[in-house]
């Protein structure tokens, strides 16, 4: 059978259909039912996401498969705007699948935005005017929507002052790896930046949250 098909079409023909199904299957991953079983709702939202839009409905999904042929880790966001409309956004990438969201403002201009979240990682996806915003992570990370950390990453007002921080712990060097323990740094993400560092004041007030956790116990 394959023969008589190669012989109609050749090898390149066959490898242009393997490769169109193995698209297709792709496709269909990302973007068949929402009742697809692979599909984790992982946050559900009706409110305000920009104030300009009016009351919008959000569900973000959580997609992981492992396979022979392909490996997925995704997430997805469906938005349904007041007019009726549906957005949809998925990563550019497909190697990180958050099992968390938060939808939050964090940069104080009343916008919120989608924080998906794993235990060491954070991408923040921007909402405005009806349209999404990610900026893949850049060499040192600075000035991208991705953050990640080498143990865990926590997500806390430290200053009280109505914006989120983003605690993530690393090394000063490399030399540093598998020698000293990872140091906390906190960043902070604007809609104009991406993340950014914080200031040093900002990390010696976790450092004081952390003393006073000890002292508590």
């Amino acid at each position: 059978m394959i023969a008589s098909w190669r012989g109609k079409i050749g090898w390149k023909g066959l490898i242009a259909i393997a490769v169109l199904c193995l698209l297709a299957a792709r496709l269909w991953v990302l973007f068949g039912p929402e009742d697809a079983d692979d599909w984790q709702l992982i946050r559900s939202y009706s409110g305000i996401l920009d104030p300009a839009e009016g009351p919008i409905s959000a569900k973000v999904y959580s997609f992981a498969h492992v396979g022979s042929s392909y490996t997925i880790f995704q997430n997805r966001i469906g938005v349904q705007a007041a007019d009726g409309s549906m957005r949809l956004f998925t990563w550019p990438d497909d190697n990180l699948a958050g099992t968390a969201c938060d939808v939050v403002d964090l940069d104080g201009d009343s916008i919120k935005e989608f924080v998906i979240t794993t235990e060491s990682s954070a991408r923040v996806v921007s909402y405005r005017k009806g349209t999404f915003s990610y900026r893949e992570k850049s060499r040192d990370w600075n000035g991208s929507d991705d953050l990640l950390s080498a143990t865990v990453l926590e997500m806390v007002d430290l200053d009280h002052d109505g914006r989120t921080e983003f605690v993530v712990f690393g090394h000063t060097s490399l030399e540093a790896v598998g020698k000293d323990p990872p140091q906390p740094k906190v960043h902070q993400w604007t809609l104009r930046n991406g993340f950014q560092p914080g200031s040093d004041r900002l990390v010696e007030v976790y450092r004081n949250r952390l003393q006073e956790g000890h002292r508590a116990r």
